[in-house]
């Protein structure tokens, strides 16, 4: 038998290997038990100071590989500030070999003071900006699972995503999802999370129910049960 982590995967591993749907069993995956407790305002301002960020700023959390799409969230970020003012964009995450190509988009747009490249956080650092940004922004282009997504639900951050792939799969309706090819859709998309506060909060509150649905407890043991069949 095979495991994995969403019905995504499930679907490509089924048609890449042939595989009895029966021989491959889904297994979500869990929230960073971390994320239950707030971070103190020291933290908070901590990671404020340390990256130069004003109260609202927009967050992405990967490392800065191809598929992570980050370029075209750059491109949208140039979008998004036209029609909205000056917004931080934080690319929290180690390097990944796209750095040349974000690098170049962030020169292109002239953004370099609007963009925080800090590399890679803490686990306290990363839960510091889930509780103080204003909105997720995750353009993935392909993700088995996409952990950011599920941390960002659980930490009360709205979201703004990728459609693409697991994603759609582990938001359900807990957030908003635009075509990742496409930087005009992702900055509007962005743009209605930004700038609609009632929303923000129905999509928290939703995240927050969302979230409890994942938990590592539940992986195990769904995991253990299909040991004891297979």
């Amino acid at each position: 038998g095979v495991v994995t982590i969403s019905e995504y995967s499930a679907g490509a591993i089924r048609k890449r290997f042939g595989l009895d749907p029966a021989k491959v069993k889904v297994t979500y995956l869990g929230t960073n038990s971390l994320l239950a407790a707030d971070p103190s305002p020291e933290e908070i301002q901590g990671i404020r100071r340390k990256l130069d960020l004003p109260g609202e700023f927009l967050l992405f959390v990967g490392a800065l590989e191809p598929r992570k799409n980050v370029p075209a969230l750059i491109d949208a970020l140039a979008l998004i500030q036209e029609k909205h003012g000056p917004i931080p964009l934080v690319l929290a995450g180690r390097s990944g070999g796209d750095e040349t190509a974000v690098a170049r988009t962030i020169e292109r747009r002239r953004l370099a003071a609007h963009v925080r490249r800090p590399g890679y956080l803490t686990d306290l650092e990363i839960r510091a900006l889930y509780r103080s940004a204003s909105v997720l922004v995750f353009p993935s282009l392909a993700e088995g699972f996409g952990l950011p997504l599920l941390e960002a639900m659980a930490s009360g951050l709205p979201a703004a995503v990728s459609g693409a792939a697991a994603l759609p799969e582990v938001g359900g309706d807990a957030a908003l999802y635009f075509k990742p090819e496409d930087p005009e859709d992702i900055a509007r998309t962005t743009l209605r999370l930004l700038d609609d506060g009632l929303l923000r909060e129905q999509l928290r509150k939703q995240g927050f129910v969302r979230a409890a649905c994942f938990n590592w407890r539940r992986t195990a043991q769904d995991t253990l049960d299909f040991y004891k069949k297979t």
